[in-house]
């Protein structure tokens, strides 16, 4: 699993506020965690060598 920046940055505003980014994960974590599971559920291949990765888009879907 591999979270992108940007989901830090443009949508909890971890660079803005000048928080940690693990304060930016543990601040939102439920909706980061709300994405992983509608992007399972949309199914993919996931391995070691091919991890999910998360993105801004996957956050944004929620909203």
């Amino acid at each position: 699993m591999k979270i992108s920046r940007d989901v830090f940055d443009d949508h909890f505003g971890a660079r803005s506020a000048g928080q940690s980014l693990t304060l930016a994960y543990v601040i939102n974590m439920d909706a980061i965690h709300a994405a992983i599971r509608a992007k399972l559920a949309r199914g993919g291949y996931y391995t070691v060598n091919n991890p999910m990765e998360l993105l801004a888009s996957d956050i944004a879907r929620l909203r």
